[in-house]
């Protein structure tokens, strides 16, 4: 009971955990946005990717809010089979067709019950500046990310800039590690090894009590292909094992995973460049290894997933790290702060929510604690990025009214180079929040939670996308401006 009780700490502790990553089961697609792009339409021929009933499941975790938003979007079924890597592409004159695959257990359609759906690719929208994918450590919220990039994809839109913290630089590695062709694929391939697995699924019993004997089973036995527990736990967490065995789970599994999935010299091209945080456990300094300055590894990408105590430290350059997460959470700022600036439009996906309703209960708070523990002030980030901003370029300003014969002197040249005549337009993709979430939404690995929040980001991505908020006029002196699916939804609905 002792250890029993242990491992359950462990999971708890593990705030974007990829522990986390235990509970999964089967992905089963969930419906498709139909109203948001119109080149998604359905025809027939192969197989339903998954049943009404497992699609109106998923539609059934997002919150009121969120279903409000999606309900004139969600029509019929989407295939992920071009990202699975499970089935054949083949491109036509009206796009790619894309077919369905099975996932293992799903129960299939009868053959009379066929459909596929093509894909016509969008024309590639046209982006003043460098791309920048920012993505946020949160354990299973990861999979809003899948979507996002699938949508990026689908799109045309490939990152010049990938940066991310824990499972975000999971993701960010698999995009970096694969050549353009193969990144959607990946990735989800990723996911669906992660969650593929027999798990506790009691036909009659609640979903909940499913959902709890899954993390049981996993706390015990591990995850293959991710994590498995350390006997060095069972010593005691008073035993001096050294930082790289002092967890209650090792993850040479997940490195095997992620080497088969990554191409190492890809990772290390620059196209994109990537970036992933890590903080040091014995000066408590972030750390940010970018494939700019350095050529990165699997465990550089380890260190940021690292999260204690579940995870051990991962050594780098002799010194040990832990996963990024645990100072700061959402590495914007790399972007605002790189040098020399360029202009960039900054996907920056976000996992964790700062606002939310008055918690009444122990289990409300908890889930409170860890949303503002881990939204890394983000907000609060960007606004003093936006001052610092608009700081830039009014000495861009006063610097042009300087005379012409003193504005060359040494002097003034010195000055004026702390402007900047660059624009970064944020646009912020925020994970909704899921009927039944609660503080272990991070651990939420089921079919169902994978699913909604592959949807939720796959629908938002493409409403921003459709919006083109880069085209919007900027008053020359701001230089920052932020904008997101939600706060143009509350500008639609006041005008």
């Amino acid at each position: 009971m002792a250890q029993r009780d242990s491992f359950r700490f462990a999971l708890n502790v593990a705030d974007r955990s990829h522990v986390a990553l235990a509970s999964a089961r089967t992905i089963r697609p969930s419906k498709w946005p139909a109203g948001m792009h119109s080149a998604y339409r359905d025809r027939r021929s192969a197989s339903m990717p998954m049943t009404a009933a497992g699609s109106t499941s998923m539609r059934s975790r997002l919150a009121p809010s969120a279903k409000r938003a999606s309900a004139t979007r969600m029509r019929s079924p989407p295939s992920y089979a071009a990202a699975s890597g499970n089935a054949p592409r083949s491109a036509g004159a009206a796009g790619h067709r894309l077919h369905c695959f099975h996932p293992a257990g799903a129960r299939r359609p009868s053959p009379t019950a066929r459909r596929t759906m093509t894909v016509s690719q969008p024309a590639h929208p046209k982006l003043p500046g460098q791309v920048v994918l920012v993505l946020q450590g949160g354990g299973a919220l990861g999979a809003y990310q899948l979507g996002v990039f699938e949508a990026m994809n689908a799109s045309g839109i490939q990152p010049d800039w990938v940066i991310g913290t824990s499972i975000g630089a999971i993701n960010a590695a698999l995009i970096a590690g694969n050549a353009p062709a193969q990144r959607a694929q990946r990735i989800a391939q990723f996911w669906r090894h992660v969650t593929e697995r027999p798990a506790v699924n009691v036909p009659g019993l609640p979903t909940t009590w499913n959902k709890i004997g899954a993390e049981f089973a996993v706390i015990g036995a591990g995850l293959p292909g991710f994590f498995r527990p350390n006997p060095a736990a069972w010593l005691g967490p008073l035993a001096h094992v050294g930082v790289e065995h002092a967890s209650y789970y090792v993850a040479e599994p997940l490195r095997d995973t992620l080497a088969s999935l990554i191409d190492v010299e890809l990772l290390n091209a620059g196209r994109p460049r990537v970036t992933v945080g890590a903080v040091n456990a014995c000066t408590g300094a972030m750390r940010y290894f970018d494939s700019r300055e350095r050529r990165l590894g699997l465990d550089h990408v380890m260190s940021s997933g690292a999260l204690p105590p579940a995870f051990p430290a991962v050594r780098v350059d002799g010194a040990p790290y832990w996963d990024g997460g645990i100072y700061s959470n959402t590495p914007v700022e790399v972007v605002l702060d790189d040098a020399p600036r360029r202009s960039s439009i900054i996907f920056s996906v976000q996992m964790w929510n700062p606002v939310g309703p008055e918690p009444q209960s122990i289990w409300q708070v908890s889930e409170r604690q860890k949303d503002i523990q881990y939204a890394s002030r983000t907000d609060g980030n960007i606004a003093r990025q936006q001052q610092i901003h608009r700081l830039r370029h009014v000495i861009n300003e006063l610097v042009m009214r300087v005379p012409e014969p003193e504005r060359a002197s040494a002097d003034v040249q010195a000055l004026a180079a702390w402007g900047c005549q660059t624009t970064m337009r944020v646009i912020k993709l925020a994970a909704p929040r899921l009927d039944g979430d609660d503080q272990w939404k991070d651990i939420d690995f089921t079919p169902d939670g994978i699913a909604a929040r592959r949807q939720a980001g796959f629908d938002a991505t493409m409403q921003a996308i459709a919006a083109r908020p880069w085209e919007r006029p900027m008053d020359p002196t701001e230089g920052l401006s932020v904008w997101s699916p939600e706060e143009n939804r509350i500008g639609e609905r006041h005008n």
